[in-house]
């Protein structure tokens, strides 16, 4: 047994006095996205994998139809009955089981209570956590009331509760990777077909470097609802210009490059920037999935910094603070690459690195950035990891 599933089963312990025979894991990693950012809500192709951080979460049945979670993030217990969903809360950690029990609910009765405690391995932002701890809400609703779901039922439920019940305009591209990554492969998934490859390495794979911001916003609270929304304005427009006029706002995945390129000069500059991200980094997937496969780290290290700059500068996401930890690591002679991790308005930095070891990272990364963002250095951590299986009971 992994040391965090040990003291999340110590943890509900605590709480419920369960014996330890009664009590079960799941483990949901969270994921990295080298390459494909900003572009799996337009059906374009992405890339990744899971990673070997992620929740781990204790539960055992209970005898009546309470949900009662517990997490080292809040000193009391979360309920709520399963006969009487709530709707979410503003900034409340529970949101997303209350929305995993409401997208079960769409086709099944749930009436079987359960307690859990939820255990995050690392900060999590900008490491497709909401995905993850998502999938590992409905594995264990799913569990407790004997629901056999396929891995597409499960993706479109943990859509579901950002989408539906949370009103986060995101695509797929996170519940895929923390459900569907092998510990041995770069994922290769197309959006608009859910077609999808894992693409092994010729020799030993490079790990991730992470360094988290400190920086601590909702993803919903933040402008992404609005670059996705100017993303699909940007088709709508391309559409017209080519004549064929949409009732409905299409996704960008709808168009070709070469039609893009005949009408790219009509759009207005900032839906001009959207459509240039989301062509320019379909590409980079594509070229970084078959120097993946030659186990060219360099190059895919190239392209993995030039998927930043685009998010930076073509999608306009990136916070001061990611921007400065960024740069730091791109000046660590093992770095191949680095970015920002996920949408890039709070959260994490990544990095593709040769790197077994954080010694000496602190004093090159973390103390400047400290020194500049006290506040949110106080709470910035750096860790390597590389890729791990998807989501599973342990």
């Amino acid at each position: 047994m992994q040391p965090y599933a040990s003291f999340a089963i110590e943890q509900l312990q605590k709480r419920n006095s369960a014996p330890e025979s009664d009590i079960s894991v799941v483990f949901a990693p969270y994921r990295v996205c080298p390459l494909g950012a900003h572009v799996d809500h337009q059906l374009g192709l992405v890339s990744g994998c899971g990673i070997s951080e992620g929740v781990f979460m204790a539960f055992t049945p209970r005898t009546d139809d309470q949900v009662c979670l517990w997490s080292t993030i809040s000193p009391s217990a979360c309920m709520f009955s399963l006969s009487d969903l709530p709707a979410p809360k503003p900034s409340c950690w529970s949101n997303y089981c209350v929305g995993a029990a409401a997208a079960l609910a769409t086709e099944n009765q749930l009436s079987q209570g359960v307690d859990m405690f939820v255990y995050g391995s690392v900060p999590s932002g900008g490491l497709g956590s909401s995905a993850a701890i998502g999938l590992a809400y409905l594995l264990v609703l799913s569990n407790v009331h004997d629901i056999a779901l396929s891995d597409e039922e499960l993706i479109a439920a943990d859509s579901f509760i950002e989408n539906s019940y949370l009103g986060l305009k995101n695509g797929v591209l996170d519940q895929s990777m923390s459900l569907l990554s092998k510990r041995d492969s770069l994922l290769l998934i197309d959006c608009k077909d859910q077609s999808r490859e894992y693409i092994k390495a010729p020799d030993v794979q490079p790990t991730f470097l992470f360094v988290y911001s400190g920086m601590e916003k909702a993803l919903v609270h933040t402008d992404f609802n609005v670059r996705v929304d100017e993303c699909f304005e940007a088709s709508r427009l391309i559409h017209r210009h080519l004549g064929r006029p949409c009732a409905k706002e299409p996704p960008l995945g709808s168009i070709s490059y070469d039609e893009y390129v005949s009408v790219q000069s009509m759009l207005p500059d900032t839906l001009r920037k959207r459509a240039d991200h989301f062509f320019s980094e379909c590409t980079r997937v594509q070229e970084g999935a078959d120097a993946w496969r030659r186990g060219d780290w360099g190059e895919f290290g190239t392209l993995v910094s030039a998927s930043g700059k685009s998010s930076q500068y073509n999608f306009e996401c990136g916070a001061d603070q990611l921007v400065m930890l960024r740069d730091l690591m791109h000046d660590i002679p093992e770095v191949y690459g680095a970015r920002f991790s996920g949408a890039g308005f709070r959260g994490s930095c990544l990095a593709l690195t040769s790197l077994n070891s954080v010694e000496g990272l602190s004093e090159a990364i973390l103390d400047p950035y400290r020194k500049r963002y006290p506040e949110e250095g106080e709470r910035a951590q750096l860790f390597l990891c590389s890729p791990e299986d998807g989501a599973r009971y342990l």
